[in-house]
């Protein structure tokens, strides 16, 4: 395999990491735009420990949001970087004149640039808005949804028809898993899960109410990503792209299965005050198939459509 192709490991591992990433800054954004505004006006903090907790899982949710976004950074050059050399090959990759067509001249680099900025604007916005309000909502939203569209327009959204439609399905199916899968790895990275139960609680039974949600609209859109795509039920032993489509759904399935004994056994053990350690367990088991998901969708995304 041409080590400079987009099917390449490197490549795939690139993505991988991107992937990822974009998926934490969403979670971690949602975390602090919204879960946590929620938290602090309706969840219950009596104790001065309880407010603790929530300090300090508000600081470290802050860390996690920049650490990801750090990371998306390092992946979002390597994949222009990889992409240039995909292009052009070496040397060729690196001279000016090739680095200008790959960045402005085509759909990829307007794509990846508007990427860039809305990610920057995300880590800008602490300091820009020292007060959350309406405001710091509507940045952070718009900077969000950038991004992910950025996202969308560089990838096969834009190779179906109409092409409006596929860039819609691709942003809600990011969307959805960054709510999900994003949100959870974030507050699980932020440490909710050692913080007291009251703050477990109410935040777990905040981000049910959002990963709900959050997986019918990722289950709907990723159906219709892959009709748009040629994916049809006769066709999921043809080409590559069907089988990816397919061993995707079979790792989505047990991750389905334990964000269901989560809603259902786990969050009313949990409101009656009594404490669920295997959560731990599952909550993290969770979040490494949604990482097997991932590196699946990181090399289907560089795979031929069907026909």
């Amino acid at each position: 395999m041409d080590p400079f192709s987009v099917e390449s490991p490197w490549y795939v591992g690139t993505r991988l990491v991107a992937y990822a990433a974009l998926l934490a800054v969403i979670g971690s954004t949602v975390s602090l735009r919204g879960l946590m505004p929620w938290l602090r006006t309706r969840a219950r903090l009596d104790t001065a420990e309880q407010r603790r907790a929530f300090r300090l899982l508000r600081r470290r949710l802050y860390d996690v949001q920049r650490y990801s976004s750090l990371a998306w950074f390092v992946a979002w050059m390597a994949r222009w970087a990889m992409q240039s050399l995909a292009f052009f090959g070496p040397p060729a990759a690196w001279d000016f004149d090739g680095a200008w067509t790959l960045t402005w001249d085509t759909a990829w680099g307007r794509a990846w640039l508007l990427q860039g900025v809305s990610v920057a604007m995300l880590m800008a916005l602490p300091n820009m808005t020292r007060r959350p309000g309406t405001r710091d909502q509507l940045l952070a939203s718009g900077a969000l949804l950038a991004l992910v569209v950025g996202q969308a327009l560089g990838g096969h959204a834009v190779t179906v028809a109409p092409p409006a439609v596929g860039v819609v399905a691709h942003v809600l199916h990011l969307m959805a898993a960054g709510h999900w899968l994003g949100l959870l790895a974030v507050l699980c990275m932020g440490g909710l899960l050692r913080a007291p139960l009251t703050v477990q609680t109410s935040a777990l039974s905040a981000f049910s109410r959002v990963a709900q949600l959050a997986v019918g609209v990722l289950l709907l859109s990723g159906v219709a990503m892959a009709w748009l795509h040629g994916v049809r039920p006769q066709s999921v032993w043809g080409p590559s792209y069907s089988r990816l489509v397919l061993l995707k759904v079979l790792l989505v399935m047990p991750t389905l299965a334990l964000g269901g004994w989560n809603w259902r056994v786990v969050l009313p053990r949990l409101a009656s005050g009594q404490s669920v350690p295997a959560f731990r367990i599952s909550a993290w088991l969770e979040i490494g198939i949604g990482i097997g998901i991932l590196m699946v969708t990181a090399t289907i995304v560089a795979t031929e459509l069907p026909s």
